[in-house]
């Protein structure tokens, strides 16, 4: 029987998986089981499998802060909140070109 934390967290994935970013955020203190409830111990085979399928396709692309300052930095002054949003929406889109967005993961350095 599932204890009433994982039945919070599979309720969760269950919602998630209905939405557009299907997200979901397990937040807590250090040492209050976030590892417990999401990872089997040991780890069996249907788990090793699942995370395989869920992981497959994924695009990595990894950001350097340096080079994501530099898009964003502006030479003649300040910008102001539209036009930032805008260099860092058209510095994902170059990053991403050709690429399936609900396939990719950025990571920053």
């Amino acid at each position: 029987m599932a204890s009433p934390p994982m039945d919070e967290v599979k309720r969760s994935l269950g919602t998630a998986a209905g939405l557009y970013y299907q997200l979901v955020l397990l937040v807590g203190p250090s040492g209050s089981g976030k590892t417990r409830v999401l990872i089997p111990v040991p780890l069996d085979g249907n788990f090793v499998h699942a995370l395989k399928e869920v992981l497959s396709g994924l695009v990595k692309i990894t950001v350097k802060a340096q080079a994501l300052q530099r898009a964003l930095q502006f030479t003649d002054g300040p910008a102001t909140p539209a036009e930032m949003k805008k260099r860092f929406a058209d510095y994902i889109d170059q990053l991403t070109k050709g690429k399936d967005p609900a396939k990719v993961r950025i990571v920053l350095e």
